[in-house]
């Protein structure tokens, strides 16, 4: 997303995914469980109606629709660096009215600068090369006073008991070849960091965490590890099958509690006096 000669989507090409219907449910299924306190969130962070809004990185669209409803007077656009992405996100937004899709990443797009009240950035810093330029380029689109929110993974943050001892390979794997393609499984405590050194003022942050109690354990197991087993049987084929069947059936198959926590950092664009 920094220059025409990255992949779009940094670390999560869609337009290369082996089975693009699985990784489309994958993705609308994260958005159905995380959204009633991400709604609630988002709102105590000062989202509301009559905003301009900016859903960086938005995907297929799921959370740009969420946040259109919450601002049904003001105007939403979704920004998408992939092709494929793009084309399905603008099928959805035709029919909601004050939302639309803008092609391109924060580096290449045609959007005003210093346009937006509110950005937000949902599970898209992990996969991009250079994140810090990426919140530059999020702080010259932010009118003075505008607010920035960024929610993201770290992989610290991310417990299971009983935990089956297959899973620490499955998680090294993974973080390895995440970051083979530029991306970081540990951005989360990053976040408040990236905020700062692009100029952002008043940065913090929160912890959101996601249980099996509160999502239940299939919803909790496709938030914070299927997609992990399928990324490792793309990416090693055969070599691994035995380490994926044994984790895959352990969560399935055994009672277990877990745990997964987003770290959710804020900012704003001072004012200059």
């Amino acid at each position: 997303m920094i220059n025409t000669s990255d992949p779009p989507g940094g670390s999560h090409a869609f337009s290369q995914h082996p089975s693009r219907a699985r990784e489309l449910d994958r993705l609308r299924q994260q958005v159905l469980a995380a959204w009633p306190m991400e709604e609630l969130w988002l709102k105590r962070r000062g989202l509301t109606d009559g905003m301009h809004v900016l859903d960086v990185g938005c995907g297929p669209g799921f959370v740009s629709e969420k946040l259109a409803r919450l601002n049904p007077t003001g105007v939403t656009i979704g920004l998408e660096p992939d092709p494929e992405l793009a084309r399905l996100a603008g099928k959805r937004f035709d029919a909601i009215p004050g939302l639309s899709l803008q092609q391109g990443s924060l580096a290449h797009n045609h959007l005003d600068e210093s346009y937006f009240d509110f950005a937000y950035a949902r599970f898209v810093a992990q996969h991009l090369a250079s994140p810090q330029d990426e919140m530059r380029h999020v702080f010259r689109l932010l009118k003075p006073g505008g607010q920035v929110v960024l929610v993201d993974a770290d992989d610290g943050l991310i417990l299971v008991h009983p935990e089956p001892p297959e899973l620490l390979e499955v998680m090294r794997l993974s973080e390895t070849i995440q970051a083979e393609s530029g991306g970081d499984r540990w951005i989360g405590r990053k976040l408040p960091a990236l905020l700062t050194q692009a100029g952002f003022a008043d940065v913090g942050f929160d912890v959101l965490p996601f249980t099996s109690h509160q999502l239940g354990r299939p919803a909790l197991f496709d938030l914070a590890w299927s997609f992990r087993l399928r990324r490792i049987e793309q990416a090693s084929g055969a070599d691994n099958t035995l380490l994926v069947e044994k984790v895959r059936d352990f969560f399935t198959n055994q009672n277990w509690y877990g745990v997964a926590c987003v770290i959710a950092a804020y900012g704003v664009k001072e004012c200059v006096r």
